[in-house]
């Protein structure tokens, strides 16, 4: 699509495209694998809990406009979700679990669309910190078709 082509809402041209990472570009059922391997017989069960825990937590710190980094806020759920399992992990095999989210796949269209969106600024905005989401982009090529990507500090 050519700039001039550029859609218009209530006659005022649409200049970027805004998406969240987690659940939109990148699969975040795509850590169940890693989950899987650690704990045997339960990886759906705890990527499904540990998932809702996350976004739990992540509306309570904004609704107390509190800002905690998504990593601790994904470790936190982590360790939630195995406790109410009666699950243990240790230091490193939790950071390793919690290290798949740095590993999240993109959905297969992801490339393509944003790719086929070029006209526009494109542009995620997401609660996973700048850190998580640059290695996400860089590890699978979205920094390439993302004109802006929350920066490591």
């Amino acid at each position: 699509m050519q700039a001039s082509r550029k859609r218009t809402i209530d006659g005022r041209k649409i200049k970027a495209v805004v998406f969240d990472a987690y659940g939109t570009l990148y699969d975040v059922q795509s850590v169940e694998g890693a989950v899987e391997a650690a704990f045997p017989g339960r990886g759906s069960l705890i990527t499904a809990i540990w998932r809702m825990k996350q976004l739990e937590y992540s509306w309570l710190v904004t609704l107390m406009e509190r800002y905690e980094d998504f990593w601790s806020i994904s470790l936190r759920s982590l360790e939630y979700t195995l406790r109410s399992l009666d699950l243990s992990a240790g230091g490193q095999l939790l950071e390793d679990v919690a290290a798949s989210y740095l590993d999240l796949k993109p959905y297969d269209d992801a490339l393509e669309c944003l790719g086929r969106l070029a006209a526009y600024q494109r542009v995620i905005l997401s609660n996973g910190s700048p850190a998580m989401l640059s290695t996400l982009a860089d590890k699978f090529g979205l920094d390439t078709v993302l004109d802006h990507i929350p920066q490591r500090r």
